[in-house]
């Protein structure tokens, strides 16, 4: 809004006004203050003074509006922010989870765990057994033992830890302390394992 522009036209209006020649029945000031003239004046500063108050008026509105526009989408930015903030922190929640779980299901139980329970297994079998008989003693021996991913399924079909069992036989075999010439299928403890296991399963 522009208050010098109406400042300017109803001066300049009042002044056209009061450069007219006054008229012969305007004989004495207060005779003049009762003439057309004086009340158009007062009448040309009042409607001046109404698009004055009418324009600041509409300005405040404006004015208020968008200030409520404004805090409006303070408040929704706020309130995404907010959001966003929540979502990564639950998103940094479930990563630290996630690498916890992959921590304690991608280890694979070591190899020596498998010793003395192939061992021992093989000697309450009588010193031999099938692979199946080995291996089904040695998971209930273990079952304390053996984590999530041991129990995961291998593409071929197999149990992880079973295949890892089978591994950690051939470990047996060349430290000696299972017969290398076994009937194929078969297990067997040598003398040298039955050794071993008699000095380390109590301890």
């Amino acid at each position: 809004m522009d208050d010098s522009f109406f400042e300017e036209e109803l001066f300049a209006e009042i002044d056209e006004i009061l450069k007219k020649p006054p008229s012969e029945k305007e004989s004495s000031p207060l005779e003049e203050y009762k003439t057309d003239k004086f009340y158009k004046i007062i009448e040309m500063i009042i409607n001046g003074l109404e698009k004055i108050a009418l324009e600041i008026d509409r300005e405040i509105r404006n004015f208020s509006i968008d200030i409520s526009s404004i805090l409006r989408e303070i408040e929704n930015l706020e309130e995404k922010l907010k959001k966003v903030i929540s979502d990564k922190e639950k998103i940094q929640i479930n990563r630290e989870e996630t690498n916890k779980k992959k921590l304690s299901k991608g280890r694979i139980t070591p190899l020596e765990k498998y010793y003395l329970p192939i061992l021992e297994s093989l000697y309450e079998l009588g010193g031999r057994g099938t692979v199946k008989e080995v291996l089904d003693k040695v998971g209930e021996k273990m079952k304390d033992i053996l984590n999530e991913y041991d129990y995961g399924i291998l593409q071929s079909g197999s149990i992880r830890w079973r295949k890892t069992a089978q591994w950690a036989r051939l470990d047996l075999v060349h430290k000696g302390l299972l017969k290398r010439n076994s009937p194929l299928g078969i297990w067997e403890l040598s003398e040298e394992g039955y050794k071993f296991l008699m000095e380390h399963r109590n301890k």
